[in-house]
């Protein structure tokens, strides 16, 4: 990503980044700054879904699917494929939210989920409640426990998954088998610890034909046993993270014969092994060091369990060569 400052300005950008397990939530103030995506840079990598939303100034996003305005009262969401650009023209507030497209695989199928959908808290209510989830996070993450934090990002989720839905089903549609697929879906996420899923057990659940299902994933190149694959492997994602259990039982939970099945299935989609994504994500949540991943580190405000996983810093113009990683690392691959 090619970032510039433009203008002139005293004021001093910040940053605080937050887990919610695979979940990062940045908080930012930004000073004005233009930025560049290349291609190249939404190659590589887990795709993601970005959610940013805004409570002082403005943002100007282009992407391949159209220009977004952010200010206050809009919620944006975007995936992280493709070129695009982003303008702050005086300063911005903003909230980015950036979810690892498997995250959403057990609340949202994966043909549902938006290149790019802008929405206004003022008509849509699902909006502001996940506003006011977001804030209501910031305000409490420290005193949370892991559970209580493992049930905020699924809440998180959820809202996410009803405001895609809630915008099609607006948008009008009546075609059978778009309609069907989350139910589909939703069966088997619901059916995961059952060894074998198959076909004609999913069709006869909903009285339809083992064809029907077929089609139902055939419309996006998927198979039945590539989404129950995939509902596997965030359950297994899931379990990594917000347990302590051993690789083999989690592998046995979720319908993989043994640990070195999970392993090579696991490495092949996420070019890590168990083992080694939960150490990076042990990594990621480790106590900050002294020096902040860049400017001047500043001690996170407040002290709780979750103290750990939050990481603040200071951002002062002109901009260098520091920039560019901060907001790779922040907010993907995706403009900042």
């Amino acid at each position: 990503m090619d970032l510039k400052s433009i203008g002139a300005t005293e004021r001093t950008g910040k940053f605080l980044k937050r887990d919610l397990g695979d979940i990062l939530i940045t908080d930012w103030d930004s000073p004005p700054i233009e930025g560049v995506r290349s291609a190249k840079d939404g190659r590589g990598g887990e795709e993601a879904l970005l959610l940013f939303t805004v409570s002082a100034g403005k943002q100007v996003i282009d992407t391949a699917y159209g220009s977004a305005v952010l200010q206050p009262g809009t919620v944006l969401l975007a995936d992280t494929r493709g070129p695009g650009k982003f303008v702050i023209p005086h300063f911005v507030r903003k909230t980015s939210v950036r979810i690892p497209s498997s995250a959403l695989i057990p609340f949202l199928a994966k043909t549902s989920i938006p290149d790019s959908l802008m929405l206004r808290t003022a008509d849509s209510p699902l909006a502001q409640i996940l506003q006011d989830l977001l804030r209501g996070i910031d305000r409490q993450y420290t005193r949370m426990s892991q559970s209580e934090l493992e049930g905020a990002r699924n809440a998180m989720l959820s809202l996410i998954a009803g405001l895609v839905l809630g915008n099609k089903a607006n948008a009008g549609g009546s075609d059978f088998l778009p309609m069907l697929r989350p139910r589909l879906e939703q069966w088997i996420s619901e059916h995961l610890q059952c060894r074998t899923l198959r076909v004609e057990d999913i069709a006869t659940a909903h009285n339809v034909s083992p064809r029907t299902v077929q089609r139902a994933f055939a419309s996006t190149g998927d198979t039945v046993r590539s989404v129950v694959r995939a509902h596997r492997l965030a359950a297994v994602r899931r379990d990594l993270l917000t347990s302590n259990q051993p690789v083999a039982t989690i592998a046995h939970r979720w319908g993989f014969f043994d640990a070195s099945h999970l392993s090579r299935i696991f490495k092949h989609e996420f070019a890590m092994t168990p083992g080694e994504f939960r150490e990076s994500y042990h990594q990621t949540t480790a106590p900050a060091s002294a020096r902040a991943p860049i400017g001047r580190g500043v001690p996170a405000p407040g002290s709780g369990v979750n103290e750990a996983s939050r990481s603040t810093g200071l951002i002062s113009q002109p901009l260098d060569d520091a920039w560019a990683p901060l907001f790779k690392a922040l907010a993907g691959t995706s403009p900042a």
